[in-house]
């Protein structure tokens, strides 16, 4: 009778312990998962913290080149300012023009007038090839041509 008795109390005792030994179960899967996760992370972030130097070491030369194209703007800014007070300042048909460096290249134009007198006198090949060169609308006549490349230039 003892036997059973003590069977009945072991029964009983499993059947209480069955839905926590569940949850615990639950909750070592839960914590088993959530490790998981956080190893992800982990590893996640210790990626981003080696490529962190990298990436700065980018931004750096980025923003060292922006710098140096703004240094190049303004000096050729500063050049087309002193160029165009020059040239609007002419009013004489032998005062000497200068050429006018592209405003994106710096480049300068292969044939570019000497003087007033000789953008006047341009052939319209020649004009509409100066015009081309800095970008300008090419259509119109020999006068709208000249004016156009005069505004351009600043005479």
């Amino acid at each position: 009778m003892e036997a059973v008795i003590q069977q009945l109390i072991e029964n009983a005792v499993q059947q209480a312990l069955a839905p926590l030994h569940h949850e615990l179960n639950a909750i070592q899967e839960q914590q088993t998962a959530m490790q998981e996760q956080l190893s992800a992370i982990t590893a996640q972030m210790q990626q981003r913290e080696e490529a962190l130097p990298q990436v700065q070491q980018q931004q750096q030369e980025q923003q060292n080149a922006l710098e140096q194209k703004i240094e190049l703007l303004l000096s050729r800014t500063s050049m087309d300012l002193r160029l165009a007070l020059h040239h609007n300042s002419l009013c004489h048909g032998n005062d000497q023009l200068h050429p006018v460096p592209h405003q994106d290249s710096g480049l300068l134009p292969k044939a570019f007038p000497a003087t007033l007198s000789d953008l006047g006198t341009l052939p319209v090949p020649q004009l509409l090839k100066l015009l081309q060169f800095y970008g300008a609308p090419t259509d119109g006549d020999r006068f709208e041509l000249t004016y156009r490349l005069r505004r351009y230039i600043g005479a």
